[in-house]
């Protein structure tokens, strides 16, 4: 065993989506091992996690700081840490998640980076991607060998693959993207968009009263 619940270091949380009181145990590293972000040192206290369902005794997982893991979350070679919060049915692999992460419902995160007030929900899908600074991925949405920051959004049944989304940038509905680079106000929600660079800007016009 790599960890043991902290049986007298537990705390009810309010659940973050039905905000009912959840109790939740401190874990402790019961050895030295490697974790994706550098050693985990024997007696080690880690983050918070509802059960040893959600943490694995056999791979690199590891929760720290004051992260909280609820429900039927599966944790697979990944590092949580921050303030992050990972519940519903959501999974995440080989990933370190960090920061005001809200992860869940039945989402699912491997190979990936997120970290600054990221929300991930639905069934979105996340690989290979790094996403941070206000961004959020919901409903269908598959986020592929990509890059998302600074307020960007995909929703509905949005693909966007080998791409970056910077600034406000959106794709939603049926949009799908490869290759693009999309930034500014560009909202993308229908079709596929290929090989492309988009920075779109709204102009606002300013009306004075004469004197």
């Amino acid at each position: 065993m790599k960890y043991q619940l902290l049986k007298g270091n537990s705390e009810n949380f309010k659940h973050p989506k039905t905000g009912l009181p959840v109790k939740l145990f401190r874990i402790i590293a019961l050895k030295d091992f490697e974790s994706k972000e550098g050693l985990i040192r024997e007696n080690e206290v880690g983050g918070f996690i509802q059960s040893e369902k959600n943490l694995n005794q056999e791979d690199s997982s590891w929760v720290a700081q004051m992260a909280k893991v609820f429900d039927s979350v599966e944790l697979v070679d990944s590092y949580i840490s921050g303030d992050a919060k990972v519940f519903g049915a959501s999974k995440i692999s080989n990933s370190t998640i960090n920061g005001t992460v809200r992860i869940y419902e039945n989402a699912q995160v491997s190979d990936s980076f997120i970290t600054d007030n990221v929300d991930i929900y639905g069934t979105a899908k996340i690989s290979k991607s790094k996403m941070t600074n206000v961004t959020i991925a919901c409903g269908k949405a598959e986020l592929i060998n990509s890059e998302m920051r600074d307020g960007t959004r995909i929703s509905g049944n949005a693909k966007v693959k080998d791409s970056k989304l910077f600034e406000v940038a959106e794709v939603k509905g049926d949009g799908i993207i490869e290759n693009c680079h999309l930034s500014g106000r560009t909202v993308w929600s229908k079709g596929t968009l290929r090989n492309e660079s988009r920075n779109e800007t709204i102009e606002l016009s300013v009306v004075t009263n004469a004197s």
